[in-house]
């Protein structure tokens, strides 16, 4: 999907990148929020431990995902919730907790420069 949706931007190509819109940010918030719910009673209903975060991180990974496919730059926040969660999951164990902090870092890289891809876009 990507390779159709190139732009040629100074001398190289990048991808068209999308913004969503106020419905988009509703149906993210219904997707997050009842697959959050639906996959914790699966995680319990398994006898796992640490249900809710797990769960949690786990849809917001399905949807940065697909919001990545799609182009939209939201995944990147999507990115940095993900990224922070993790942090504080993994706040024991060091390699962990800095190797998701990197991640961190590249993801506040990756909403800066998808706002700017989303700008030029427009224009």
């Amino acid at each position: 999907m990507w390779k159709n949706n190139l732009q040629n931007d100074n001398g190289g190509d990048s991808v068209i990148a999308k913004a969503l819109s106020p419905k988009g940010w509703v149906i993210l918030a219904l997707f997050i929020g009842i697959g959050t719910l639906l996959f914790v009673q699966a995680l319990q209903a398994a006898g796992g431990s640490s249900t809710g975060l797990d769960g949690l991180t786990t849809i917001i990974v399905v949807a940065a995902q697909l919001l990545m496919i799609l182009r939209y730059r939201e995944q990147w926040l999507l990115w940095i919730v993900l990224n922070v969660l993790s942090i504080i999951l993994w706040a024991e164990t060091p390699a962990m907790y800095l190797m998701y902090s990197a991640y961190l870092l590249n993801s506040l890289y990756g909403y800066y420069n998808w706002t700017k891809l989303t700008k030029s876009a427009e224009n």
